[in-house]
């Protein structure tokens, strides 16, 4: 492969991609778009995300005695096990997510 080659296919790759503008203009309209991101410019959006997120009987909390959200991963699992002694009937927390192995 000649140099000559080689420059034109470098050159060629290094205007494969167009930047769609700065990244920092382009957070204030768009979120997660941290790898995508390259030298303070931006080259792709994000198609989707995802988001977590808890669905709350905060009446259970209140019966539990409990009138403050956890701040931390300690004061919850606290907080769940406060649930489950003071009403054992409840179940404090239920997910669909599978561990393996446990």
């Amino acid at each position: 492969m000649s140099l000559r080659f080689q420059q034109q296919l470098h050159q060629k790759t290094i205007n494969f991609f167009s930047s769609l503008g700065k990244t920092k203009d382009l957070e204030k309209k768009y979120t997660s778009l941290q790898d995508r991101t390259y030298k303070g410019e931006q080259y792709g959006l994000p198609s989707e995300v995802n988001a977590n997120g808890f669905v709350v009987n905060w009446n259970v909390f209140k019966k539990a005695g409990i009138d403050k959200w956890p701040t931390t991963t300690d004061e919850f699992i606290q907080d769940l096990k406060t649930i489950k002694a003071k009403l054992p009937d409840v179940t404090p927390l239920y997910t669909t997510m599978l561990v393996v192995g446990h």
